[in-house]
């Protein structure tokens, strides 16, 4: 009877470089695609208000879209948000900080780019979720829409003339939608 070996963060540690742009779902690696330019544009636009907010309140840490957390354990699930807050309280230590970030965020914001499929997208908000992630922001650039999903309320839909807020995860944060799609 053969044995099924379940990945785990671990092994995408001793990957090393290789292992630097994969998420873990389910036991299986997925490499994050490269991002187009206004993917990193759209990226600069809310995590630039988004940083200096965050920094002037010393309401805790944003990390770009080459960090690692480890959303779930057993089994692990490792995501890549384009975009991620932790409050300063649930920081780790820093030398904790140095590989995959052991927790979930409290806001994951996902880019969505013209090549990224909705079923793909799904499954990683499904985790999201699953791990408790308060907030989490889906930015289509097509639909130039922010899609804005908050722990025990429904989903909302915000289009350019709309404000994005923080609610209670960042407080006090806000963003003309507009914005981010000039």
């Amino acid at each position: 009877m053969a044995t099924t070996y379940v990945l785990t963060a671990a092994d995408v540690e001793r990957m090393g470089s290789a292992g630097e742009r994969m998420e873990l779902i389910d036991g299986e690696l997925r490499e994050k695609e490269p991002m187009g330019g206004w993917h990193g544009e759209a990226q600069i636009e809310i995590s630039g208000p988004l940083h200096a907010h965050v920094k002037r309140g010393g309401l805790g840490r944003i990390y770009p879209s080459d960090t690692q957390f480890r959303i779930l354990r057993n089994p692990d699930i490792i995501l890549i948000p384009d975009i991620a807050f932790v409050r300063a309280e649930r920081l780790p230590q820093r030398a904790a900080r140095k590989g995959i970030m052991p927790l979930a965020p409290e806001l994951a914001v996902e880019v969505v780019s013209p090549n990224d499929r909705r079923s793909d997208l799904m499954v990683k908000v499904e985790q999201y979720e699953r791990a408790g992630v308060p907030l989490i922001w889906l930015v289509d650039e097509r639909r130039r829409s922010v899609e804005v999903r908050a722990i025990g309320h429904p989903s909302r839909m915000l289009r350019e003339s709309d404000l994005l807020d923080g609610g209670e995860v960042v407080p006090e944060f806000q963003l003309p939608v507009a914005d981010i799609f000039r």
